[in-house]
């Protein structure tokens, strides 16, 4: 008892860092293995990726298929096909799987990198906005310690308000706060080069959006959740979200034309090379036809504006570019040839980047029309009949201003559907949601960490993160793991007192 006493209060003050629980304690609250737990997986575990119901739901889309998870009888082999990577999860409180046991997941998987973490997780960190909708769905905001200051999330916000962001800026700071956390959830530099999450010892590549299949990405849910032990919940909340997308989508006929396009100063021949852009990215042509929309036709656009367009082609889609370089640097006369080629577009859809610490509200109609090279009498459908619509619809509050675009889209493609059928058809049956009309004049919605009522450890240094059970069908509780629980809570109130 007094071991458990000292290693508690230890754990509550140490560094004045958010209390984390010893095995001694996790056992306590049933996290963790002890000598009475018949430690095999059973409850929640994940099949196949992507689910039959998810590659049925989008069957004119080509999945990328980029993860997997296997099942031991205390541990898990979680595979990363883009990064190259296998994730062994060891259940805490019990011993990591030898290389004879993972002989024949190995010899599948040559020249992967392998990398050991246990779970579930008690505290790891995030660089990327694409994340965050993932842990908050599955409850585990009070395990991250550092977060991009992009979130929008209002707990996200609250928890940068305490410290929390995370210094992808200054490699020698992230590299300290990543050793302080289990494991790092980090990007990939591009689509071909992974080095720098092979390279980090704790890194854990999310692919989430290297899948252009909407709700395949979503999927990726079931992934995070093995780390957390969470896949039961994981299964449940894509169930969800598969059938809230299907009740989002829209048939309609005629469709209203749509393209989404930016005017932007990178690429080209440098990087200040000035350019206008049609994005025709798997993901986004799949929203449009779900939300009841036809997207522009790429080659149809690039024959009509013919040698002054090219196209560059990735895995996830294509980009059509006029440079004004092509026109002499005049922006009037690559503007008219970009939207002559467009023809009869209903809506807009505008990716401009609206400028560094520049908040949404301050992007306009007439923003877009000094970006575009419009003016107010222009004769194209789109301007008369105020349609021209942008991604910011909904944002942090907390600068440099995120787009929850950028953050909860991705693990909920059904609430994207949903907001772009609600600007696109004027439907007010259909909720707001990302998307705003800057034609009409219509502000973003802000997002703020006063609307957080969690509890975050990373702001309170008194507080544990809510206990994840192990996925067994029975432990066996005995009365001494009971008292010990009890005597871990009266610490804690004493300790707060």
């Amino acid at each position: 008892m007094t071991q458990i006493l000292a290693l508690t209060l230890f754990s509550l003050w140490v560094g004045g860092e958010a209390a984390v629980r010893s095995e001694i304690q996790r056992k306590s609250v049933g996290e963790c293995a002890d000598a009475n737990t018949q430690m095999t997986f059973t409850k929640g575990k994940i099949g196949t990726l992507p689910s039959a119901q998810a590659v049925q739901a989008e069957t004119n889309v080509d999945g990328a298929e980029l993860i997997a998870i296997e099942y031991g009888s205390n541990y898990k082999v979680v595979t990363e096909k883009m990064s190259k990577e296998l994730y062994v999860l060891t259940q805490c409180g019990t011993t990591k799987p030898s290389q004879t046991e993972l002989a024949d997941v190995l010899g599948r998987h040559v020249n992967y990198k392998v990398k050991h973490f246990t779970i579930p997780l008690q505290v790891a960190s995030s660089s990327s906005t694409v994340h965050l909708a993932f842990f908050k769905a599955l409850g585990v905001q009070d395990r991250i310690k550092h977060v991009s200051e992009y979130a929008s999330g209002p707990c996200w916000q609250k928890a940068l308000g305490c410290g929390a962001k995370f210094e992808s800026g200054n490699a020698t700071l992230g590299a300290a706060q990543i050793s302080e956390v289990e494991a790092h959830f980090m990007d990939c530099t591009s689509s071909s080069d992974c080095d720098n999450v092979n390279n980090e010892a704790k890194g854990v590549h999310f692919s989430a959006t290297q899948d252009p299949a909407p709700l395949q990405s979503a999927e990726h849910i079931k992934f995070m959740a093995a780390f957390f032990n969470k896949e039961e919940l994981a299964s449940q909340l894509f169930s969800t979200t598969l059938a809230s997308y299907t009740s989002a989508a829209v048939v309609v006929s005629p469709k209203p034309l749509v393209a989404w396009i930016q005017f932007t100063t990178m690429g080209g021949a440098g990087w200040d090379e000035h350019q206008f852009e049609l994005s025709q990215v798997d993901y986004k042509l799949k929203m449009t036809e779900d939300a009841g929309a036809a997207n522009v036709d790429g080659p149809a656009v690039q024959a009509r504006t013919g040698s002054n367009m090219s196209t560059t082609e990735a895995s996830f889609g294509k980009t059509y570019k006029v440079l004004l370089s092509s026109f002499n640097g005049s922006k009037n006369d690559a503007a008219a040839a970009f939207f002559a080629g467009l023809g009869a577009v209903d809506v807009i859809i505008d990716e401009t980047y609206a400028g560094w610490g520049v908040a949404a509200q301050d992007y306009t109609f007439e923003t877009f029309m000094t970006h575009m090279g419009l003016a107010s009498t222009s004769s194209l459908a789109f301007m008369q009949n105020k349609k021209v619509l942008r991604i910011d619809g909904t944002i942090s509050g907390m600068a440099p201003h995120g787009l929850d675009w950028y953050e909860s889209r991705i693990a909920h493609p059904d609430w994207a559907v949903e907001g772009l059928a609600h600007q696109v058809h004027a439907d007010a049956s259909k909720n707001f949601m990302y998307i705003r009309n800057i034609a009409n004049g219509e502000a973003p919605v802000v997002l703020s960490a006063s609307a957080c009522t969690s509890i975050l450890p990373v702001c309170d240094a008194l507080s544990f993160a809510e206990p994840i059970s192990m996925m067994v069908d029975a432990t066996v509780s005995t009365s001494v793991a009971k008292c010990l629980s009890l005597l871990l809570l009266l610490v804690i109130a004493g300790a707060q007192v």
